[in-house]
């Protein structure tokens, strides 16, 4: 078992392991033995990553809250409790053709496109207005819906 700090998607990190034993007890020797390597993916966590950003960047009054005064933009509350049930397999009311996030696939998940700013979205890249999400933020919602949109609590 190898146990790491918190670490970040789409950083390269070299580990370097000291003073591992095989099944038996023994100690294997650098350059004796078996060698292993292993792909590192965090498991991105809805609960704890996904939606507080929704919560300090999209579900306000005016964006995506609910509020019977000013509808969400798009029909699209991103509230706790709300978001998932109007994320998850959704068409998208710009981009009918797209869910707004499609489990597994993140190039044809529409949130992506409009978090991206790519070309063919309608309206404006999100967070409307800006500051628009980090690259490392961006990466992070790609690998929730990579992870088949994980819906932990």
């Amino acid at each position: 078992l190898l146990t790491t700090a918190p670490q970040s998607p789409g950083v390269a990190y070299t580990l370097v392991v000291r003073a591992v034993r095989d099944l038996s007890g023994q100690e294997i020797v650098e350059g004796e033995g078996d060698r292993s390597s292993f792909r590192f993916s965090p498991v991105v966590s809805f609960a704890t990553q996904i939606q507080p950003v929704f919560d300090t960047t999209c579900a306000f009054v005016g964006c995506h809250a609910a509020s019977e005064q000013f509808p969400p933009g798009e029909g699209l509350v991103l509230e706790a409790g709300l978001s998932l049930e109007n994320l998850l397999e959704v068409p998208s009311r710009q981009s009918a053709s797209l869910s707004r996030v499609k489990p597994g696939a993140p190039d044809e998940s529409y949130i992506i496109l409009k978090l991206e700013g790519n070309e063919g979205i309608l309206g404006d890249r999100m967070p409307q207005g800006g500051p628009f999400l980090t690259p490392a933020q961006i990466d992070q919602f790609r690998l929730w819906i990579e992870q088949l949109a994980n819906i932990d609590e």
